[in-house]
């Protein structure tokens, strides 16, 4: 989950399937795929009702502190969105140094924030996104939490 490229394959909604192998030689050397395009549908995006899928969601509790950058993604094939105020507080307000980009890996369409420092142990994270998609304005907030 800390590879935005492979998250968002894993979270993708109208992937229903994916496949997994792992080998391991006699001289221990081994190797792992991640097959997450064979059932990769995207005709079905223009009717899924809830992009951006936003990571860590909305509600999520036991959140590392470290290594996790936050997403917002959209469909694969639409357009980039355009990041506008993007916000990221501790529960108690306390501003928490990010970068944000649209430049996702492997033409992925979404927004990405890295927090610059680790986050706090078993607090309340709060992120707050705006901008646009599509020629449509968003405004999106939410909470998770970290573990320890």
């Amino acid at each position: 989950m800390r590879s935005t490229g492979h998250r968002l394959w894993l979270l993708y909604p109208t992937t229903p399937t994916f496949g997994f192998g792992f080998y391991t030689a006699a001289n221990n050397r081994a190797g792992a795929a991640l097959d997450v395009l064979s059932r990769f549908d995207s005709a079905a995006d223009a009717a899924y009702p809830n992009w951006p899928v936003r990571y860590p969601g909305p509600g999520q509790t036991g959140l590392p502190t470290t290594g996790n950058p936050i997403t917002l993604a959209w469909r694969y094939f639409g357009p980039t969105p355009i990041a506008g105020t993007i916000s990221l507080t501790d529960g108690s307000g306390n501003a928490i140094p990010f970068t944000a980009t649209t430049a996702l890996p492997v033409g992925h369409k979404g927004i990405e924030i890295r927090p610059m420092q680790n986050l706090p142990p078993n607090a309340r994270i709060d992120v707050s996104v705006s901008g646009s998609y599509d020629g449509q304005p968003f405004s999106y907030a939410w909470s998770f939490t970290t573990g320890n």
